[in-house]
């Protein structure tokens, strides 16, 4: 498929990042530095090229189009240092950072092998707007061509 086809043709590569992530990113990492737990955002927004390259480098099972950082619906986090106070294990901490993420309003979650990926969509919803995107791109409407049909 040429590149002017390619999945990331016809997508916007500038979303804003959600206001309602932000508060709970920002709930997450505050409530993480209250307990001495040092953590670092590591991705939040990225472009559907950027989710391609990834994608393509086998660092993501996502394709691109559908991950919820190409929209600012994502971010992932990472512990850094005082979670050994506690006894925890790298690992425990980022289950611990994942299931913040669910307290403090994301509908995922996820503990990776090596951070926590906290999207304010659950993966059901987020599979159904997907969907309904598709099929809404592909709708004949009046006056309007499709991609690649001259």
């Amino acid at each position: 498929m040429p590149e002017q086809y390619g999945p990331c043709s016809f997508v916007l590569d500038v979303y804003p990042y959600s206001p309602s992530l932000r508060d709970i990113e920002r709930d997450v990492t505050v409530f993480a530095g209250s307990a001495n737990i040092g953590v670092r955002v590591t991705s939040r927004l990225r472009t559907c090229r950027k989710q391609e390259e990834l994608y393509r480098q086998g660092k993501t099972r996502i394709p691109p189009t559908y991950s919820q950082h190409e929209f600012g619906w994502a971010f992932d986090v990472v512990p850094t240092s005082g979670y050994q106070a506690y006894g925890a294990t790298f690992r425990e901490a980022v289950e611990w950072l994942a299931a913040l993420g669910l307290y403090f309003g994301a509908g995922t979650g996820l503990a990776e092998s090596d951070h926590a990926h906290v999207a304010y969509w659950a993966p059901e919803n987020w599979r159904r707007l997907t969907y309904a995107r598709d099929v809404g791109a592909w709708m004949p409407v009046p006056g309007r061509r499709r991609p690649g049909k001259g």
